[in-house]
């Protein structure tokens, strides 16, 4: 016979499992000083509760009416056992006043008593209906059993940044539409995220875009490969001692983005404190070889189940990459080029992933303030085999499910709370290679050009390698991995050096040119050796550009150089001539864009970008909606105002929201309205926190909002005035009236506007002695056009009594106010069911909105019941209805906020 059974007490009326006279000995002694509320919590906390709440979660999903009669059932015993109903405090029962198992017994015996009918409805119910109402009840099982939080503590926010390297907006659209990025196409229909453009700047290369991003400097590089201006070498960012002196240089006195936090597999730290796998902070080691091998002993050891990932990955990886390998020798290219390629594929797709996700979860386990990771793998395959092509797009399938684990690491931390922003730094181009066209490199064309317009020129063979075979450089050949590129800058009689890494290449020469010579050359460049924009700085703030339409100021004329439909010509002009005029410049600068045809690359590959092409800088930014951004009327961001976002979010930056004109959505006939219950600011995770009941609401942006639930001076919420805390932090004017005046403080509800509002009329709602005072708040709105009467009120969860106080709101004073008979909407939350007689009473008189919209039966309250509503009555009609179920709206409250937008 088991312990159990051994024990002789009688089973759960619910399961018959839990013996209900038997309560754990090791139960602390209850607090005579908690509130109704708080002793609540503590009795869900014990063991036997536990059990109670696994039992009701079997229940049938559509028997919602079971979701009140527990509130009903706890609040009977609560109301039964308190001395004076009046009372803010309780204690135990004298019987049981040295006895707090025996309290908790006629808590359960009672509560188990009053589900007694409810047995019959969970004996049939399958597997697969007990697993879903298990999850609906995962913020009851997180608010009631797990560890409170104190109220008032500061809670610091965090950051987690994650790049996809070489990912443009219109190749994400294609892989979320063919159901290769899952994850993220969750985070736009469920978490409420936004995608946004975001134009990398010139060049669109990785280095430029994090100099703009980390640090505020725009065009920090002109280019991936460049001659640098004090040593007249040719280097590129490839180069590890080049890569830390520009950010060494772009780095004074500036405010790092990253300062404090994680970098990993970035071209530039960002003042990282904990920094991996960058290529300014390698130290000549390359990005595998500065993982030391003790260092990869204790990592492995700890991440056993991180390793054997690593290995079943790069088996499957190993497999693709050879039949890419045969794909490759079939259509003549190079043997051993491709055969370099598959490591360097094992090594960029799968290890480097794999290492930065296991980084960056150690740093969010550790509460670092932002933290930034690059992922390589699809830039690398796209510069290989194109951005549009099958085996780059393979790869992200691996990058979303690594954003997915991120992301929930993140939103699961204790230490910080954390927003997760992914975006890209730039896109790719599908480009021909120049050598392939024109059957030589750009080197030999420019000294060719030179030479038939008199010039003599010199300069050093060979096509330039692409950005993926310099990857695997740096994986492959540590001995060569820190190298010049470029040999020629190393011959005395080279006086003509190109850098075409891409496609943009800087042309230099040993001797100033005169603006004549330079003008015949680059019309040479462009009518005999076939480069389609040669462009060259002129006077202090301009430059030109030739183009076989002819020549063209910059940047008045940039749509004839780029193209009249690119997205970012209005900008793209100005970085075009920032580059020009960058000290490490070249004196001409060639680009292959052809906006009419498919585009050039200067170096061998199938991919490429850094130029001003529509996809190359059409990269995406993919955050939470509200995040505080800087109003410059643009559809798109760039990095300065991403950096910017993120200093504010961080607390690094002055943070200045600057909301819409109040009466600008109320112009156009609509009106956004809000009812929310906030469960007196506790979220899921025990922590009292207004500002996170303020996220909520800003990120909808709602003219009228309807609050429930809010304290003001009790102790549990730290004496906050939580009315007032939440109206400031959101630039709203408020009004609050207390339902329920305790010996300190207050609970009541709110009404918070943006547009004018004065009170007409707060007060009590009438109760039969069973539960809390209820009350109601009217407000009168000024919408621009016409008054519209706003009535926000709490009900009981007593059938009867909530009857009552609904049928004090039909009379007089309230709705059969003559000024109720236009514009009027009443809503907070009703604590009753669709269909009930309360329901059914106030549809007489007003319209359910979300009847109207067809949403009558979403669950407003924990996933579980519809108990929140929005009325409105005269001739206002329902333009959109929006119940919000995220990530946030589910830590923040144990109700769903509810919106509409209401023609008026």
């Amino acid at each position: 016979m088991s312990g159990r059974q051994s024990r002789n007490h009688p089973p759960c009326p619910i399961c018959h499992r839990w013996p209900v006279s038997h309560i754990p000995a090791s139960v602390s002694s209850f607090s005579a000083s908690c509130t109704p509320f708080d002793g609540y919590l503590y009795m869900l906390r014990s063991s036997a509760v536990r059990t109670a709440c696994h039992c009701y979660a079997g229940l049938r999903a559509r028997d919602c009416a079971a979701s009140l009669r527990i509130w009903e059932a706890f609040s009977q015993i609560w109301e039964s056992h308190r001395p004076e109903h009046t009372h803010s405090r309780i204690s135990p029962p004298a019987s049981s006043a040295g006895s707090v198992p025996g309290w908790h017994a006629v808590c359960l015996n009672k509560t188990c008593g009053s589900f007694q009918r409810e047995r019959m409805n969970t004996e049939g119910l399958s597997v697969r209906i007990r697993g879903r109402m298990r999850e609906r009840f995962r913020w009851l099982r997180q608010l009631f059993l797990a560890r409170r939080e104190l109220a008032g503590r500061k809670v610091r926010r965090g950051l987690v940044m994650i790049q996809i390297d070489g990912l443009s907006r219109p190749q994400l659209e294609k892989a979320a539409a063919n159901r290769q990025m899952p994850f993220l196409k969750h985070l736009q229909d469920n978490e409420d995220y936004h995608l946004l453009s975001h134009y990398s700047g010139l060049p669109s290369s990785t280095p430029a875009v994090q100099g703009e991003l980390f640090y505020g400097i725009h065009s920090a590089v002109p280019s991936f490969g460049f001659r640098d201006s004090r040593t007249g070498k040719l280097t590129s960012m490839f180069n590890f001692q080049s890569a830390a002196k520009v950010e060494r240089d772009i780095s004074q006195g500036r405010d790092a983005l990253l300062e404090g936090g994680g970098s990993y597999a970035n071209v530039l730290t960002g003042g990282a404190v904990r920094n991996r796998y960058c290529l300014s902070k390698a130290g000549g080691d390359g990005w595998l070889r500065s993982v030391s091998f003790p260092v990869l002993l204790r990592v492995f050891g700890l991440y056993v189940v991180v390793l054997f990932r690593i290995m079943l990955l790069a088996a499957v990886e190993s497999g693709l990459a050879v039949v890419d390998f045969f794909r490759g020798v079939f259509e003549r290219k190079s043997f051993f080029k491709e055969l370099t390629f598959i490591p360097s594929r094992l090594g960029v797709c799968i290890l480097i992933r794999e290492l930065v996700k296991a980084r960056m979860l150690v740093d969010i386990s550790l509460g670092l303030p932002v933290i930034h990771g690059n992922f390589l793998g699809y830039d690398e395959q796209a510069h290989r085999r194109g951005p549009s092509s099958a085996f780059a797009h393979w790869t992200l399938k691996g990058i979303d499910h690594t954003v997915s684990v991120l992301w929930h690491a993140a939103k699961a931390s204790r230490k910080r709370e954390y927003d997760v922003w992914i975006y890209s730094d730039h896109g790719q181009e599908d480009v021909v290679p120049y050598s392939r066209v024109r059957k030589k490199d750009i080197a030999a064309a420019v000294a060719e050009s030179a030479r038939a317009i008199g010039l003599p020129a010199v300069t050093r063979k060979g096509t330039l390698a692409g950005m993926q075979s310099r990857r695997a450089q740096l994986i492959r050949s540590p001995s060569r991995r820190n190298a010049e590129i470029w040999h020629a800058a190393d011959d005395q009689d080279v006086n003509v050096q190109a850098t075409g890494l891409g496609p943009l290449c800087h042309v230099y020469f040993s001797s100033r040119m005169d603006a004549e010579t330079r003008n015949r050359l680059a019309g040479a460049l462009v009518e005999h050796a076939g480069v389609p924009i040669v462009m060259a700085a002129d006077g202090q703030q301009g430059g030109i550009a030739w183009t076989r339409g002819g020549q063209f100021r910059l940047p008045e004329d940039i749509d004839s150089v780029v193209g009249s439909d690119h997205l970012f010509a209005g900008e793209i002009g100005y970085d075009m001539v920032r580059l020009l005029h960058h000290p490490a410049a070249g004196t001409l600068v060639l680009s292959g864009w052809r906006p009419d045809d498919k585009p050039l690359t200067f170096a061998a590959e199938n991919g490429a970008h850094a130029g001003p092409g529509r996809h190359e800088t059409h990269g995406f930014a993919l955050i939470p909606a509200g995040i505080p951004r800087d109003d410059n009327g643009r559809l798109y961001l760039r990095p300065r105002e991403l950096r910017f976002a993120a200093l504010r979010l961080l607390g690094r930056y002055p943070l200045a929201i600057k909301h819409r004109p109040a009466a600008l959505r109320s112009e156009r006939g609509v009106m956004r309205m809000m009812t929310y219950n906030t469960h007196g600011c506790r979220g899921s995770d025990g922590v009292v926190r207004t500002d996170r009941i303020a996220r909520v609401i800003s990120r909808y942006d709602p003219d009228v909002v309807a609050l429930q639930e809010l304290d003001v001076g009790q102790e549990r919420s730290a004496y906050a005035d939580q009315a007032k805390e939440i109206a400031e932090r959101l630039d709203m004017r408020f009004r609050y009236h207390p339902s329920y005046i305790l010996r300190e403080g207050s609970y009541g509800n709110a009404v918070l506007s943006r547009l004018p509002m004065e009170l007409v009329r707060a007060g009590p709602l009438p109760g039969n002695g069973k539960s809390e005072p209820r009350g109601a708040l009217w407000a009168e709105i000024n919408n621009g056009r016409d008054a519209m009467q706003c009535i926000a009120t709490h009900l009981s969860y007593y059938p009867s009594e909530r009857h009552l106080q609904v049928n004090a709101l039909l009379q007089d004073g309230w709705l059969n106010d003559p000024r109720c008979e236009g514009q009027v909407v009443l809503c907070g939350d009703f604590n009753m069911l669709p269909r009930s007689r309360s329901y059914r009473a106030l549809c007489h008189r007003l319209r359910d909105a979300l009847e109207m919209s067809g949403n009558g039966r979403v669950r407003t309250w924990m996933g579980l019941a519809c108990l929140d509503y929005i009325f409105i009555g005269g001739d206002m009609i329902v333009r959109c209805v929006n119940v919000v179920q995220n990530h946030l709206t589910r830590l923040a409250s144990d109700h769903y906020p509810v919106i509409v937008d209401i023609g008026v």
